[in-house]
């Protein structure tokens, strides 16, 4: 059985011991999957999962992505940019918002025997998109189709076996004729899902 539990957080808790951060060795292992990357497709769904790209500062041994960040006030404030720098940075804040809430999903070993090498892969990258905070953005059609996008570049069969696991139902086709599920019709049950 999946396992999923829900836990709110955002930007409104100042207390800094509270934060996670990400350490280097993260930053600099996703930066490394972005480098290693087969095609665009892949890179963007790395950037996607983890927000971090490839820099070319990372050749220096001394270089910290967590921690050697200039904080430009235009773009992170005014912009309002900062929510999405600290989701790049993994600082996560406790938030009394309801709506906000981060899903801690589990997908068991039996749930991915059945997938391929990049099968599972791709059910690693569905478990981070599925943890992320998306439900206030879900409400939004520009939300909504971001997070579409995200869900579409993961493996059909990985998203079958997700929404078995989680009992994600299949919405009602819009067409009467249809008779094949695609990848976006399990993607729009695991969105619903997720904003039930």
């Amino acid at each position: 059985m999946c396992h999923c539990t829900r836990k709110s957080h955002g930007l409104g808790n100042t207390d800094m011991d509270s934060w996670k951060r990400r350490t280097k060795e993260e930053c600099r292992a996703a930066s490394k999957q972005y480098l290693e990357a087969v095609d665009e497709n892949d890179r963007k769904a790395i950037v996607a999962e983890t927000g971090i790209r490839w820099t070319e500062l990372l050749r220096l041994p001394y270089f910290d992505p967590s921690r050697f960040v200039v904080v430009d006030a235009m773009h992170n404030l005014f912009l309002g940019l900062i929510r999405e720098h600290f989701d790049i940075l993994g600082i996560r804040m406790d938030d009394d918002d309801d709506d906000d809430v981060v899903l801690d999903v589990f997908f068991p070993e039996e749930v991915t025997t059945d997938l391929n090498p990049k099968e599972q892969k791709s059910m690693k990258r569905l478990t981070k998109i599925l943890k992320r905070r998306m439900n206030s953005e879900l409400k939004k059609a520009t939300g909504y189709t971001f997070h579409l996008d995200k869900l579409k570049n993961i493996h059909i069969k990985t998203l079958k076996a997700a929404c078995n696991c989680l009992g994600a139902q299949l919405l009602p086709f819009e067409h009467a004729k249809k008779t094949k599920i695609f990848k976006v019709d399990y993607a729009k049950a695991l969105l619903q899902w997720v904003s039930l």
